[in-house]
């Protein structure tokens, strides 16, 4: 049976981790590439809050809202406008 293994690996440490791979598995070689991304800036909002809150939104009892919505229903896409 096939199987893919993927790493993450800054420069410095690949050597390291290919040499990993081949000595602890029973692979033949090891493909590696540049990647290169883009990261979306981020931000923190502290909200007060009267009780306890869940990073998990699932949980919430979601009442007059257009579904399927994602990220709350499963199997839902983000499909911008």
């Amino acid at each position: 049976p096939a199987l893919l293994l993927s790493a993450l690996v800054d420069d410095a440490r690949r050597d390291a981790v290919v040499a990993a791979i081949l000595r602890e598995t029973t692979t033949i070689g090891v493909r590696y590439a540049l990647r290169d991304r883009t990261v979306v800036p981020r931000r923190i909002v502290e909200v007060d809050t009267p009780g306890l809150s869940n990073s998990d939104l699932s949980r919430y009892p979601y009442q007059h809202v257009r579904r399927p919505i994602f990220p709350l229903d499963p199997d839902t896409v983000y499909e911008p406008e």
